[in-house]
């Protein structure tokens, strides 16, 4: 089902999209030169309390949501995380097991900027370098890892290219569940206004 929304938020989208494709192609070409893979199935980072998004990030999947349901389903999703605490993993990490780090991400396609940049990304040490930092599975597996010389991709060089895109209020770091909430909602909204529009 094609949804109506404006032009201004539909070109949102299309940027966003183009930088997670981006992202994507730095971090296999990361992957590949350093062989270092998150391990199949893991679901480590995902299973965090402590996850935050933004509703810009969270526009392509708020899309993908509302072009594949129907009104009952978005309501029923909607009430399902508002009614989460508000640090609690997100609502769309599927456990497929009863250890910790084993599950996956039912909206793979669709997740948020720092979902594609978990297990290893880059930040600065206390003498002000870049090195990469990673999980604690990644730590685990790859021991001979170099941190200092292998440097990820890092946020900062996507997330400043969001603020370009979006307002202040939709770029602001928020708990993951309540910017899908806070996305789902926006984009409602939005349709409703070109539905008025059309009338």
């Amino acid at each position: 089902m094609k949804l109506i929304i404006s032009d201004y938020n539909r070109k949102k989208i299309t940027e966003i999209l183009k930088i997670y494709r981006e992202i994507r192609k730095a971090s296999e070409v990361f992957e590949k030169e350093n062989h270092v893979f998150c391990p199949e199935g893991c679901g480590f980072c995902c299973n965090s309390t402590e996850v935050d998004g933004t509703i810009l990030g969270a526009l392509p999947l708020a899309h993908f949501l509302l072009k594949i349901s129907d009104n009952k389903t978005i309501n029923s999703i909607l009430e399902k995380l508002n009614d989460l605490d508000e640090r609690s993993p997100c609502f769309f990490f599927r456990k497929d097991s009863d250890i910790d780090w084993k599950g996956r991400c039912s909206v793979y396609k669709y997740r948020l900027l720092v979902c594609r940049l978990f297990g290893f990304y880059r930040r600065k040490d206390k003498h002000g370098k870049y090195i990469t930092g990673t999980c604690r599975i990644l730590k685990n597996n790859y021991h001979s890892f170099d941190s200092k010389n292998c440097i990820a991709p890092g946020i900062a060089d996507f997330s400043t290219r969001f603020t370009s895109i979006g307002s202040d209020s939709e770029t602001k770091l928020i708990p993951i569940n309540l910017a899908i909430k806070n996305a789902i909602e926006y984009l409602q909204f939005d349709m409703m206004k070109e539905a008025l529009k059309r009338q």
